[in-house]
């Protein structure tokens, strides 16, 4: 091999050598970018399953309360029933009472 040659298979190696190195720094660039997303994507991600803990929370104490409503409607109902139902036996009572007074001074109606 003459001196040029050699010469010139240093320097294709001492090119190659530099392009290695550059696709390295930029491989390591690239690695560090993805790391910072990665990061920024867990710091998201905890964030948000913090919020959906919160919304958890918050339904659970909504729950609690219309469970308590529908309780409360449920005894209205059953007082509505009941004050119906009491109203109606008044209603006899009375109807019967009238009855007997129309009956007893000989009116038909």
């Amino acid at each position: 091999m003459t001196g040029e040659e050699m010469e010139r298979a240093i320097e294709f190696l001492l090119q190659s050598q530099a392009n290695s190195e550059a696709r390295i720094a930029r491989l390591e660039a690239a690695q560090e970018e993805t790391n910072r997303q990665l990061q920024q994507g867990n710091h998201q991600l905890q964030q948000n399953n913090q919020q959906i803990g919160d919304l958890v929370s918050v339904q659970q104490r909504a729950q609690q309360q219309l469970d308590q409503v529908i309780s409360i409607v449920a005894e209205l109902v059953e007082g509505q029933r009941s004050t119906r139902d009491d109203i109606d036996a008044l209603v006899k009572i009375v109807g019967g009472i009238i009855e007997g007074r129309d009956g007893g001074t000989g009116r038909d109606g």
